[in-house]
């Protein structure tokens, strides 16, 4: 056995779970290594597992970098059980392991309540909630400070053991050189030269007053953002200082793109590991002598800030802080959640990224958006709000293709007692027509020249939305150009138009086939909405309902979900008594039921495709909107006749089989199958 070496590097080797496993067990042994890198080797599930239980007995080993192995969810699972027993790991590197929130939770309970050694835990590219990532960080660095603390106390009890006089020797030596000698080697400065040091020492002391002063506002910012973000209260104001900081002082590189009265930077705060976007007012819009200009352009952030603060929803981005200068001309900016994928026009204008919106994703995008307007017009935020430019540069998509609708910057409240009565919060652009050209409906249009101010309804952001539909369905956007024409939906597609073609016939094909009756359904439902008179149109419930409708039943005939085996499993790293919280032990294996499971589907010959995830309620959700086709659930036994559940914080809660379909009712025909197994009693139900 080898006690001397202490750090091994073997990044790349392609040494699988078999190799991972093997070293696994080695080290569980060793008593000499401090530092294992074995990134980039697909040691999977095994190899985790393997990796967990030598951390419940290695007690050397303070660095284990395991970034790209593909453990997954239930791999960072297995670490975590092991790391309940272990106090000398201080950084584990997890980035790109395919690990998603139910695994984040497990480390971050297991830092939370059992282990105080880990000060960084490193999950990058791996698709976990911000608000996960959050609270990890903030436990992380309070271990920190913590053993930075127990460290300077221990060096201070050291320095006190210690004499602080002069030894002997030294002092003789001291006294024996003459004062000659020490002028001659430290003569006296000159006027010039001391009023030189004087000016450069001023400077120096007003650049550290300052640059204190200029951290010390980014800690607080910093600070402001990190409650904002944590909690669901409402936008702060925040310092300018923070906002420059986390933008290279709003650099051009920075830029993401530009909005109807200001500019959009993407922000980074790496002490946070946060991004988040940043719309500045931009002035070079107005020229000097413009104060109208710039004080509308003023109302419409104040606007932004009145909506958005009433919202909070999904499909609405998240407004975190806000930054309004006293002066006029001074720096007005807003900071909102990021949304990675950019603007739904940006998809539409690349052939490249318009192939990524399947059909089935494009409906989604579109009843996401309906949804957004929902909530806008039914005054969920406690008031009545139109929208009033409702286009595909405000639609912004995440990660995962979920659709915001952004820019409430002309944006409309209305009391809520009283939805025909609109009343803008800003007068400030009087009769000036509000929205995107070839996206606002021609009875407001109409109104506005005839001077009436206040025509904007309800049903003026219908038929903006429909433009909408139609911009997804043909994969051509409302205005451009295409073949040296400018494409107008309205005049093409509408009955009260001139030319009336089909609409049916001109999908996008990059999108893929339609089903025959999405594909009917979703057009005839645009071309209502997109009708000259307004009592012609659906309301935003009727239109909600209807995209509701076709995104639910669209799923299962997708690819992806048609032939999916969901295997879900209860592993909680805890159970409950009168005396607290303990770990599980021994721990159920279910490795071999899963390659059990695969074995059988390997042998069918079938193209069925198999995820892996925690049985929770919350991925019961999600399995069942998109209709997965078998749900295969596998948990303890006891007690019986019930099923074990995970909740949110890596303990458990039983539910009965009665119950579970109670709870999966709301979703139309959710699974085609579903099976169930409780161990240790040999009892299966489905």
């Amino acid at each position: 056995i080898n006690h001397t070496l202490e750090a091994l590097w073997a990044d790349t080797n392609d040494i699988r779970a078999e190799g991972g496993v093997a070293i696994a067990k080695g080290l569980a042994c060793n008593t000499g290594l401090s530092e294992l890198h074995l990134d980039g080797n697909s040691i999977g599930l095994r190899g985790a597992q393997s990796m967990g239980k030598c951390l419940e007995k290695n007690k050397i080993l303070k660095r284990l970098c395991l970034d790209d192995n593909d453990i997954g969810s239930w791999g960072a699972k297995a670490l975590a059980a092991g790391l309940c027993q272990n106090n000398t790991l201080a950084t584990i590197n997890l980035a790109d392991n395919n690990i998603e929130n139910e695994g984040a939770r497990a480390l971050y309970f297991t830092v939370k309540s059992f282990n105080s050694s880990i000060i960084s835990i490193c999950l990058n590219k791996n698709d976990i909630e911000d608000s996960l990532r959050l609270k990890m960080n903030l436990k992380l660095e309070m271990h920190k400070k913590s053993q930075v603390q127990g460290v300077q106390g221990s060096e201070e009890k050291n320095r006190n053991k210690k004499s602080c006089s002069f030894p002997r020797q030294a002092q003789g030596l001291t006294r024996l050189i003459p004062q000659q000698s020490l002028l001659r080697c430290n003569p006296m400065p000159s006027s010039r030269s001391r009023s030189k040091t004087n000016a450069e020492g001023k400077a120096n002391s007003l650049n550290a007053t300052r640059r204190k002063w200029y951290e010390k506002r980014i800690a607080e910012g910093r600070s402001i953002m990190q409650d904002t973000m944590a909690s669901k209260r409402c936008a702060s104001s925040v310092p300018l200082e923070y906002l420059e900081h986390c933008t290279d002082n709003f650099s051009d590189k920075r830029i993401k793109g530009k909005g109807s009265c200001g500019e959009v930077y993407l922000a980074t705060d790496n002490l946070l590991r946060r991004k988040f976007v940043v719309k500045k007012l931009k002035l070079n819009a107005c020229s000097r002598s413009d104060e109208e200009s710039l004080l509308q352009a003023k109302a419409s952030f104040q606007r932004e800030i009145e909506v958005f603060s009433r919202f909070q929803h999904r499909n609405i981005p998240r407004l975190f802080a806000y930054f309004l200068s006293s002066n006029i001309r001074g720096s007005q900016c807003l900071v909102f959640e990021y949304a990675s994928n950019g603007s739904l026009q940006s998809f539409l204008e690349d052939d490249t990224k318009r192939a990524k919106l399947t059909w089935t994703v494009r409906i989604q995008i579109a009843h996401d958006v309906a949804r957004a307007l929902q909530c806008m017009h039914l005054g969920e935020g406690g008031q009545v709000c139109y929208h009033m430019d409702v286009n595909p540069s405000n639609v912004c998509l995440k990660k995962d293709f979920t659709a915001m609708l952004t820019d409430c910057g002309s944006s409309k409240l209305a009391p809520a007692d009283d939805s025909s009565m609109t009343m803008s919060m800003m007068h400030t652009f009087g009769a000036k027509m509000r929205g995107t050209r070839g996206y606002i409906c021609p009875e407001y249009a109409e109104n506005i020249v005839l001077g009436r101010e206040d025509a904007f309804c309800s049903s003026c952001d219908i038929f903006s939305l429909g433009i909408v539909l139609i911009d997804i369905f043909t994969g051509k956007l409302q205005m451009s150009e295409v073949d040296g024409k400018q494409v107008n939906h309205f005049d093409s597609y509408s009955l009260d138009g001139g030319s009336r073609k089909v609409l049916k016939a001109y999908t996008d094909p990059l999108a893929g086939k339609w089903r025959e009756r999405h594909q009917d359904e979703f057009s005839a439902l645009a071309l209502r909405m997109i009708t000259r008179r307004n009592d012609k149109r659906p309301n935003i419930c009727q239109v909600t309902s209807k995209l509701r409708s076709l995104s639910s039943s669209a799923k299962p005939w997708s690819h992806d979900k048609r032939n999916t085996v969901c295997y879900m499993f209860s592993d909680p790293l805890v159970w409950k008594d009168s005396t607290g919280m303990h770990p599980c032990s021994p721990r159920l294996d279910y490795y071999r039921e899963l390659s059990l499971l695969k074995s059988a589907i390997h042998e069918s010959s079938r193209d069925i495709k198999v995820e892996v995830g925690a049985a929770s309620w919350q991925n019961l959700q999600e399995q069942a909107r998109e209709r997965c086709g078998c749900l295969h659930i596998s948990c303890h036994g006891l007690p019986p006749a019930h099923i074990l559940l995970e909740d949110e914080v890596g303990g458990a809660y039983w539910i009965t089989a009665n119950k579970l379909s109670e709870m999966l009712r709301p979703f139309p025909e959710p699974f085609e199958f579903v099976f169930v197994v409780r161990r240790k009693t040999g009892i299966a139900f489905h």
